[in-house]
């Protein structure tokens, strides 16, 4: 029997074993992300729910509810994560959490509910659900050798561009302390400026950086 639950990550080691075995498990899903999310911004609620067979995860879907001045009221599933399928592997799994997600909906009565998917919107056929595809993700599969990978870039778009810059001597270089991490926020800041968007917090960015650089 299928049952409703949720979850403490950062006190629930079984949270992190789900995701990390999930074909869809992705950083922004394990409990070291919601401890970053809850030092940094304290206008987020992460709520993680669960579907259990008895004491075993069969499926998740984190809600954060946010409370922003400057946004409102409204539900993300994993604010700051750009790939952030729901935990599932089929559509009843998800019609079940989504039903625990309409009760959250209607106690904090915020202004919309925001689920991003790059596997699993096969499962979204509710009609109360718009699609949006304005959002774009930029990912390459490695899963072919380097010259393979090469042969099917673009001729001006991307092998252009990558010659020019071996030939200027452009290098990249793996952060290795503060300094660099200094170098890099001066960079992101002028690059955010120029495009005309709010910059995240640079505690967040070294908060990830002290998480993840070593892994």
């Amino acid at each position: 029997m299928l049952e409703i639950d949720y979850i403490d990550p950062l006190t629930d080691p079984r949270w992190d074993v789900f995701v990390e075995k999930h074909e869809s498990g992705w950083i922004g899903h394990l409990s070291i992300w919601k401890r970053i999310l809850d030092e940094n911004f304290k206008y987020l609620k992460g709520l993680y729910i669960i579907l259990k067979d008895k004491n075993e995860i069969i499926a998740g879907l984190p809600i954060y509810y946010v409370n922003s001045w400057l946004r409102g009221k409204r539900l993300i599933h994993i604010p700051f994560c750009t790939i952030c399928d729901p935990l599932v592997s089929s559509k009843e799994e998800l019609d079940l959490l989504l039903k625990e997600v309409f009760s959250i909906f209607d106690k904090y009565k915020p202004k919309g509910l925001e689920i991003r998917t790059l596997n699993s919107d096969k499962y979204f056929s509710d009609a109360v659900f718009q699609k949006n595809d304005y959002y774009k993700y930029h990912y390459l599969l490695l899963d072919k050798s380097l010259d393979d990978i090469w042969k099917n870039f673009h001729r001006t778009c991307i092998k252009q561009r990558i010659n020019r810059a071996t030939e200027s001597g452009m290098m990249l270089k793996i952060s290795e302390g503060y300094d660099d991490l200094k170098k890099f926020l001066k960079l992101y800041l002028h690059t955010r400026q120029r495009l005309g968007l709010p910059p995240l917090p640079f505690k967040f960015i070294e908060n990830l950086w002290e998480v993840f650089h070593e892994k």
